[in-house]
């Protein structure tokens, strides 16, 4: 069953509202408890962050690199016997040229450029319709019928790596990571990084910088809090949160047809399993001020893509 999964990044404790398995009539576009200002992917978000990660045209070799852009990959367990490396950002592709890559930083998402999505736009997108590896610009509103072939968008080449290098977590795996793996309670904690909302996710075997003091989180909470007033990191703490394989799952917002909702303020994460069933709804991960869980959303709705190899 292809199961795809989205996160909404929620701010509150941090713990996992249960699933709702509402079939909707249209298209969901989740409504945060506390509107914030979306956060603009174009330039810089926070003083204490200088460097823009968002730079669609900045070449992969540029050097040298900003603390924003640090990534250290570690394991994280997916079930009892499945470790997997994350990705260094989320996914991103340029229709034009057919050409898919990984956000330059952790802390990168399109936002509201993912309105021009096309087969002929020139510039990136980065929130796609369930399963369109094949076709990622694919924006019809009939979920029903036109999101059947089902996709993984792993099956690509992108940047340099040979295509079926990297593949989409299931939502089992999404469920495990978050909930069930040995302490996994204490690896998971929403926050706001430089002026960006979202999810971090830390890795199986984690040692905490010096200089900072983390707040976990865990699943099935109820309570809302802003991103900020849960936990906030400055420019110079997210460079040690990187360097010790923390991964950040910034709040993208989600995309009906053209239209891009909450960019900056909760998040959509697909997941992907292809057991030969379509169906007309997929599993997502959600990540909202204060609240993540897992959840259901019609298939032509744009969410964020995230990838992982296995280790």
């Amino acid at each position: 069953m292809k199961k795809l999964l989205y996160f909404t990044l929620f701010c509150t404790t941090l713990l996992f509202a249960a699933c709702e398995n509402n079939e909707p009539n249209q298209p969901p576009v989740d409504s945060p408890s506390t509107p914030e200002t979306p956060v603009s992917p174009d330039e810089p978000t926070n003083p204490n962050c200088p460097n823009n990660p968002n730079d669609p045209d900045k070449p992969n070799n540029q050097e040298p690199i900003t603390r924003q852009e640090v990534f250290v990959a570690m394991p994280f367990s997916v079930s009892a016997t499945q470790q997997v490396e994350f990705s260094s950002g989320n996914l991103q592709y340029i229709p034009a040229d057919n050409k898919w890559r990984f956000a330059f930083s952790q802390l990168d998402y399109i936002g509201n450029d993912n309105v021009n999505i096309s087969s002929t736009y020139s510039g990136w997108i980065d929130l796609f319709g369930n399963g369109t590896g094949a076709a990622p610009t694919n924006v019809s509103m009939d979920y029903q019928n036109d999101y059947n072939n089902l996709v993984d968008w792993g099956v690509n080449k992108i940047g340099p790596d040979a295509p079926y290098t990297w593949r989409s977590l299931t939502n089992e795996e999404w469920y495990y990571l978050l909930a069930m793996r040995p302490n996994a309670n204490q690896l998971i904690g929403i926050a706001q990084i430089c002026g960006v909302n979202g999810l971090v996710l830390l890795p199986d075997e984690w040692v905490c910088p010096e200089s900072v003091v983390f707040k976990a989180g865990g699943y099935e909470s109820s309570e809302k809090i802003d991103y900020a007033s849960y936990q906030s990191f400055n420019d110079s703490q997210w460079f040690d949160l990187a360097e010790s394989g923390a991964v950040f799952l910034p709040a993208a917002g989600n995309r009906a047809g053209t239209s891009v909702n909450f960019a900056g303020q909760l998040g959509m994460y697909w997941s992907f399993y292809d057991d030969g069933y379509t169906g007309t709804s997929k599993e997502y991960l959600h990540i909202e001020a204060g609240d993540v869980s897992i959840g259901i959303a019609p298939r032509n709705l744009g969410a964020s893509v995230r990838l992982v190899k296995e280790i």
